[in-house]
């Protein structure tokens, strides 16, 4: 489906304001700066896996720039999650899945942002992560180094209301699941939750299909590696797979 097939004004808007309407901003060039630098690090840390594993790079102590190869998101991907953050000018934001804090940059960007809390489970992915946030709105991110599994509630009560929840930890139908379960009480009806890797097995689907039947949830887009869905109660229940 394109723009031609949008009859809904809000979707409408959306696909070709925010989700086509891509653009530079100064801070993303020392960002991807950061970005080929991990891809090209010959490093090795011990990795403790703390998702669904990796069919890629597997075994304990893995090359820095495999891990980035294989597990950070498109800069396509980073940046629309900076636009649509813009778009609904969310102030608080949690990111389930922190990696090396390219996304997590992004998202911190925008001046809407107050607080970003990021979770990594592995100890020596965090510490480059913390490393990479220096000069970059690190005042806003909080990186939590524990199990989502241990904190998430925890972290939830402390936040209270949040405006987004970027889901890109444990790809699993459970843990998608459960953390969609655990943040549902806490968002709004003009939050926004983006799921990423919503195709990359059939649990993923399992549970992006599951998810689009909540009847509170008013829209879901499908852009094929990553879904967003919204509560806006004004919306009529739509499920839209978009070109990107």
């Amino acid at each position: 489906m394109d723009e031609h097939s949008l009859h809904s004004p809000f979707i409408f808007g959306f696909y070709r304001e925010v989700i086509r309407q891509d653009r530079s901003v100064p801070l993303f060039s020392g960002i991807e700066k950061l970005r080929d630098s991990l891809l090209q690090s010959s490093k090795e840390i011990n990795v403790q896996d703390m998702g669904a594993g990796s069919a890629v790079t597997l075994g304990v102590k893995r090359k820095v720039s495999d891990i980035a190869k294989y597990g950070l998101a498109p800069a396509k991907n980073s940046r629309l999650y900076y636009r649509i953050i813009e778009s609904i000018a969310a102030e608080t934001v949690l990111e389930l899945g922190t990696s090396f804090g390219i996304n997590s940059m992004y998202i911190a960007a925008p001046t809407c942002v107050k607080k970003l809390v990021t979770f990594e489970g592995c100890p020596k992915i965090a510490e480059i992560a913390k490393a990479n946030f220096t000069g970059f709105s690190s005042a806003k991110i909080q990186l939590i180094n524990e199990p989502i599994d241990q904190k998430l509630e925890l972290t939830l009560n402390r936040l209270g209301t949040i405006d987004l929840v970027l889901f890109d930890a444990n790809h699993t139908y459970e843990a998608t699941m459960r953390y969609y379960r655990q943040c549902k009480p806490f968002i709004n009806e003009h939050s926004i939750l983006i799921f990423d890797d919503i195709h990359w097995s059939k649990g993923m689907s399992k549970a992006w299909q599951e998810i689009q039947k909540e009847v509170d949830i008013t829209l879901t887009i499908d852009l094929f590696d990553l879904g967003i869905v919204f509560f806006k109660k004004d919306l009529e229940k739509e499920d839209y797979i978009l070109k990107w």
